[in-house]
């Protein structure tokens, strides 16, 4: 009796070791780029941000802090939102971030250092990736006409609706230079329609990307629909 009481024991405690352990969401910032302009009271804040968990979860917004040379929090931005917003990322998922600064302290202080931290949220918007392609134009002699262009074709038989889109601009070494986010609730595309959408690049984004010596050379396009 005692060596079969002994013998259960020994199953019951190699079944509690083989349970999983509880799945967990976890979002990880991933990429960050800040851009203040000089002598200026303005700029772009950009990010990307990743579920690296094992679970799902929703990514709303982040906070952002601007800090001086002694490592005070000057400038802080709450809710610094996903594109788009309150997005459902699955693991191995990502979303990108941007944010306009703008705030008069920058005119007496200049940034030495941010933080950007993050937080998974229990609801927002489930929605689904298409496949699209996405190509832009880019003159470093001009801060104006620089494009991103995202194509969408719809080769379902159902009509897409509540479409969000983005883009990402890179340059040669793989910094996020541009993020550029718009959705359009009352665009439908019929089935086998095809449409582009043609996305501005900040002209005072663009000067201080050619004063500064960086150039686009490849993009990162999305489209999302939200799930019915």
């Amino acid at each position: 009796m005692k060596k079969f009481a002994l013998f259960t024991l020994v199953l019951i405690l190699t079944a509690l070791l083989c349970v999983p352990a509880f799945a967990a969401a976890e979002l990880t910032v991933t990429e960050t780029t800040l851009f203040i302009y000089d002598d200026d009271d303005d700029g772009y804040f950009f990010a990307k941000v990743e579920n690296t968990g094992d679970a799902g979860a929703y990514f709303r917004s982040g906070t952002l802090e601007l800090r001086d040379d002694t490592g005070n929090a000057f400038i802080t931005k709450n809710y610094v939102s996903s594109a788009p917003y309150g997005i459902y990322l699955e693991p191995g998922e990502s979303a990108y971030v941007r944010e306009s600064i703008w705030d008069k302290l920058l005119l007496e202080t200049k940034v030495d250092g941010f933080t950007f931290s993050v937080t998974t949220d229990t609801w927002g918007t489930k929605y689904r990736q298409l496949p699209c392609e996405a190509e832009f134009y880019y003159s470093t002699d001009s801060t104006y006409d620089n494009e991103m262009f995202i194509t969408l074709t719809n080769d379902t038989q159902d009509l897409m609706h509540d479409l969000s889109f983005v883009a990402a601009l890179y340059d040669e070494n793989d910094t996020l230079l541009y993020v550029y986010s718009t959705s359009y609730g009352n665009l439908a595309v019929h089935p086998d329609s095809t449409i582009t959408i043609m996305l501005d690049v900040n002209s005072a984004l663009a000067k201080h990307l050619n004063t500064y010596g960086y150039t686009p050379v490849r993009i990162e396009g999305f489209v999302y629909a939200e799930e019915d």
